[in-house]
């Protein structure tokens, strides 16, 4: 038998006894983290490129400024998900803004409310008889508040909304009136030029924040930007991390509110990259993408083979009523890669299908074996759980053959008994509902000592990983 501590000049009597955790030793608990990226104000207390943990809305304000597009996130994800891990980060901001002018015409002639929504959030305008347009415009820009993503000025009639923070983010800022059922303008007035900010350009770079997040592990990066050279960036560092010598599986996640989501997604393969579209919501991209993320995190945290279906979004606008898309639509959608989101009757956002970007293989052929973000969580799950087990129970082992026999208590381990470790954790993960057949697992796991390097002991396993119930299709076939 070996010791680690008593060793065997030890001479004075004495009972001696050390602990040995190999055989209780588990995998533990997979750690989740999640990082999101958005533009800061001037007036944020962050250092700016430097990843901080977030723990309340308040600091995100403080930190980032009111109304940024990263407290914003920060508010939008801890409204599904508290409790998760949280990081975030400010970056410059981008070069040009976006704006947009709303006009107002006409005079009252009732009194009533002009039911504004500003970024998804309800402003109500009380209107007085004989208030002119100009009235109303100047009301309104008062009214708009700091935790708002715009500012707003007011000019004979006119109210111009300005994205807070520059770049292509702020083209995904929603401004209208009369969102919600029987929500009317006063009589005499009308208005004009509501819909998406426009002119936001020259979005920042995020290479410093990919170069300080360093070796920090995170499953899931929520941008605010979805520009193609923040995608790109994305899609390089998260692929490099998805590799055998890296093994940080992440994720990155971008939302798309515009009409534009399906196009952008077509052009996009990646199963690193995840678009989350609900086009024609209220609601700016990039509080999609966060509080999607915060729902996707909870489910995955807890069971990364469980279908992310069927999970309502809190603070999400729908969009209304005749913008929402047809069944072919989207199907559309998702062929093109990007996640299904709708709506229920009462409102209720809904995660349907999330599913990543990637469609064809590097030979340019179709290819739906990383289609699931699901497949990819539990595939990041596995390989983790099974390297902590084996580095928890094999920290310092021998290496030999099959064909000989060893000491009692000997801490060697061999391709018989590497075989019984991976069926022994197949068993444990079939048990957890994350792989499925073990029979297949069997007859194909193989285990070797390498040919080329006696020091290395070579595993292949078979997983058949578990699938996720999306469609019922029945044939009724009466008499």
């Amino acid at each position: 038998m070996n010791f680690s501590q008593i060793p065997n000049s030890l001479l004075v009597p004495g009972f001696w006894t050390e602990f040995d955790n190999s055989v209780a030793a588990g995998s533990g608990i997979m750690p989740w983290t999640v990082l999101l990226i958005g533009s800061m104000l001037a007036g944020g207390s962050a250092e700016a490129n430097v990843p901080v943990q977030i723990f309340s809305d308040d600091e995100a304000d403080n930190l980032f400024g009111k109304g940024s597009q990263t407290a914003l996130m920060v508010r939008a994800f801890r409204k599904n998900n508290p409790l998760m891990p949280l990081w975030a980060v400010g970056v410059a901001d981008g070069t040009t803004k976006a704006t947009l002018d709303v006009t107002f015409t006409g005079t009252a002639t009732a009194a009533g409310v002009v039911a504004l929504y500003v970024g998804g959030q309800n402003v109500n305008i009380a209107v007085a008889s004989g208030d002119t347009a100009a009235d109303i415009a100047d009301a309104i820009a008062d009214a708009v508040t700091d935790n708002m993503p715009v500012t707003a000025s007011a000019s004979s009639g006119t109210v111009t909304f300005t994205a807070k923070n520059g770049g292509t983010a702020g083209n995904y800022i929603d401004v209208r009136v009369n969102y919600v059922a029987g929500e009317v303008l006063p009589a005499g007035i009308s208005v004009s030029g509501t819909g998406l900010l426009t002119g936001g350009a020259g979005d920042p770079s995020i290479s410093d924040v990919i170069e300080n997040i360093g070796a920090q592990w995170f499953n899931i990066i929520v941008t605010a930007f979805s520009a193609s050279g923040t995608l790109t960036a994305l899609k390089e560092e998260l692929e490099a991390r998805w590799s055998a010598t890296n093994q940080k599986t992440g994720v990155a996640i971008f939302g798309d509110n515009s009409d534009n989501a399906r196009t952008v997604a077509g052009g996009l393969n990646s199963q690193v990259l995840v678009e989350l579209p609900l086009p024609k919501s209220p609601t700016p991209s990039f509080e999609i993408a966060a509080a999607g993320a915060a729902v996707i995190a909870q489910s995955a945290e807890a069971d990364p083979a469980m279908p992310l279906g069927n999970l309502s979004v809190k603070g999400i606008l729908a969009p209304a009523m005749k913008d929402r898309k047809n069944l072919n639509e989207e199907n559309a959608m998702l062929l093109a890669g990007g996640s299904l989101i709708n709506a229920a009757a009462d409102g209720t956002v809904y995660l349907r299908r999330t599913v990543t970007t990637y469609k064809t293989n590097a030979a340019g052929a179709e290819d739906d074996s990383y289609q699931q973000l699901e497949t990819i969580f539990t595939l990041s799950f596995i390989r983790w759980d099974w390297n902590n087990y084996m580095a928890s129970k094999y920290p310092r082992a021998k290496l030999a053959g099959d064909s000989y026999e060893y000491g009692e208590g000997q801490v060697i381990i061999t391709p018989k008994k590497g075989r019984a470790e991976a069926l022994s954790r197949f068993d444990y993960w079939q048990q957890l509902g994350v792989a499925q057949d073990a029979e297949t697992f069997k007859q194909y796991l193989v285990v070797e000592i390498n040919a080329q390097n006696p020091y290395r002991l070579d595993f292949l396993l078979p997983a058949t990983l578990m699938k996720q119930l999306f469609t019922v299709a029945t044939k009724l076939q009466f008499r």
